[in-house]
C-alpha cells in the first residue's frame, strides 16, 4: 500500500473511532466536526431532574459546605462515556448528582487530582469519600452511583 493509501486508511480508522465514541451520531459530526454535547442542565430540568451542572464557584457551597453525602461526577463533553452517563442521569430513578465539566473548569483536574473522566466521587460532610475513576461503560457508572447513593 502506498504512503497515501496508509494515510487514508488511518484517517478512516480515526473517523470510525470518533463516530463510535459519540454514539454513532454521524450527522452531528459531519456538520459540526464534533460529537454531541453533554445534555444541558435545561434539558435535564425538562424531565425529573436527577443531575445539576455546577462550576467550581458553586463547588464550595454545594459540595464542601453540605452535611451528609453528595454525589459528584466530573465529566467532559468530548468523552462518550460522560455523555451517555449524563443522558442516563435524566432517568427519574437515577440518583441526584452534581456534575462538573472538567473542560469548563480547567483547574479542577489539578486541584482534585483527577486523571480520567468520568470520575465519580462521594463527598460526605464536605470530605471526599469513595471514588471511581474512568468508567468504561455507563452501566458500570450507574451501578456505582446507585450503590453510593444507598
Amino acid at each position: 500500500m502506498s504512503g497515501a493509501g496508509v494515510q487514508w486508511r488511518l484517517l478512516a480508522i480515526f473517523w470510525q473511532a470518533a463516530v463510535i465514541s459519540c454514539g454513532g451520531n454521524w450527522a452531528n459530526i459531519a456538520t459540526t466536526g464534533r460529537a454531541r454535547s453533554v445534555p444541558s442542565e435545561r434539558s435535564a430540568r425538562s424531565g425529573e431532574m436527577s443531575w445539576q451542572k455546577i462550576g467550581m464557584g458553586e463547588f464550595e457551597s454545594e459540595v464542601l459546605g453540605k452535611s451528609g453525602p453528595v454525589l459528584v461526577a466530573f465529566v467532559a463533553e468530548w468523552c462518550g462515556t460522560s455523555r451517555r452517563l449524563m443522558a442516563e442521569l435524566t432517568d427519574p430513578d437515577a440518583p441526584d448528582v452534581l456534575c462538573i465539566d472538567v473542560d469548563e473548569e480547567p483547574t479542577v483536574s489539578e486541584r482534585l487530582g483527577l486523571k480520567m473522566v468520568p470520575t465519580l466521587v462521594v463527598y460526605r460532610d464536605g470530605r471526599p469519600g469513595s471514588r471511581a475513576d474512568g468508567m468504561n461503560t455507563v452501566a458500570e457508572g450507574m451501578s456505582w452511583l446507585r450503590a453510593a447513593a444507598a
